[in-house]
């Protein structure tokens, strides 16, 4: 798993993963929030997982904007209209972009998920992604990103999901 470290070392740099100059990454971000507006609108409160410096979080579609990220380094980066925390609380909308792999707590990033009030939105490189029960999928898209397939699956939150 990787390590707090590694990722500091990581976000070293602005943008490492050159998401704000990279086309692909820009119309992945297009995608995901015109589904956001299209699916789970209207959003109080969202959470983004793994949010990085901000990059997607900062122009989600929701009123508080809120972001888990273990990167000192990176969340010092982060947008102003972005607040930190480091465990969810009352989100109506909970989304992970690239996590829920291998290298990273996906079991503890899964149980975080479940905490939504509403919707639960996973993105991740199609053949990468470990795949949890969310609950009610209500939609789910595929499209090519970089050199690989990126999934975008929304699920709604149902009382039994939300228990378990």
């Amino acid at each position: 798993m990787q390590t707090k470290e590694e990722l500091e070392n990581w976000y070293s740099e602005n943008d490492p993963w050159n998401y704000e100059t990279t086309v692909d990454d820009r119309m992945r971000k297009e995608i995901i929030i015109n589904t956001l507006k299209t699916h789970c609108s209207p959003i109080k409160s969202i959470l983004d997982i793994g949010a990085g410096e901000g990059f997607m979080t900062k122009d989600l579609p929701a009123e508080e904007l809120y972001a888990i990220e273990i990167s000192d380094v990176a969340a010092n980066r982060m947008p102003k209209n972005i607040t930190r925390i480091h465990e969810p609380k009352d989100h109506d909308c909970i989304i992970t972009c690239g996590t829920l792999y291998q290298q990273y707590d996906h079991k503890k990033i899964s149980e975080w998920l479940k905490m939504s009030k509403k919707y639960i939105v996973v993105a991740g490189i199609k053949d990468w992604l470990i795949h949890y029960d969310f609950g009610n999928l209500i939609y789910r898209i595929e499209f090519p990103y970089r050199q690989y397939t990126q999934q975008l699956s929304i699920y709604e939150v149902t009382p039994q999901h939300r228990d378990n």
